[in-house]
C-alpha cells in the first residue's frame, strides 16, 4: 500500500530500535569474548577467540545494509586472511603422535587483526548513525515522531 506521496505506506512499528538492540547485544558480545581470550587454557583461549570472530561476523551481517560494496569487501577480505592464520604450532612428535600448543605469535596477530576488523565496523555504523541516534529525529529511534 502506498501513500499519497508514492512513497512506502506509513506504520506505527520501526525496526529501527530492534536493529539498535540487536547491534547493541552483538558489539557487547564483542567486548565479553574478546577479554575472555585474555586467560584460561589455550583450547578456551581459542573457543573465545573463535566466538568473537563469528560475532564480527554477525556486526557485518547486521549493519551491512548501510554498508557500501566496497566497504563490505574490504570487511569480508580482512576476515577472510584470519582463516591463512595458523593458531597451533607442533610441540613433539613420538610415536605417530603429535602434541599441539598454542602458536602464541600467531594468536596475537589473529587477536591484533580481528580488534582492527571490529574497530572498522564499530566506526562505519557509527557513520552512518547506528550507534548514536540522532536526537533531532527520534522517529528513527521508536518508531514514532516525538519531536
Amino acid at each position: 500500500m502506498q501513500n499519497q506521496t508514492n512513497g512506502p505506506a506509513e506504520t506505527k512499528f520501526n525496526a529501527a530500535l530492534s536493529s539498535l538492540e540487536r547491534l547493541h547485544n552483538l558489539l557487547r558480545d564483542c567486548n565479553n569474548f574478546s577479554r575472555m581470550t585474555v586467560n584460561g587454557a589455550d583450547n578456551e583461549r581459542i573457543y573465545y577467540l573463535n566466538i568473537w570472530h563469528e560475532t564480527v561476523e554477525a556486526v557485518l551481517r547486521e549493519i551491512s545494509v548501510k554498508l557500501t560494496t566496497k566497504d563490505t569487501q574490504t570487511i569480508e577480505e580482512e576476515l577472510d586472511k584470519l582463516s591463512m592464520v595458523s593458531l597451533w604450532k607442533v610441540k613433539s612428535e613420538y610415536a605417530y603422535k603429535t602434541q599441539y600448543v598454542l602458536d602464541e605469535k600467531g594468536f596475537h596477530f589473529y587477536k591484533q587483526k580481528l580488534k582492527k576488523v571490529e574497530t572498522l565496523l564499530r566506526r562505519c555504523a557509527d557513520e552512518r548513525g547506528m550507534l548514536i541516534p540522532d536526537k533531532s529525529k527520534p522517529i528513527d529511534v521508536i518508531g514514532e515522531d516525538l519531536g
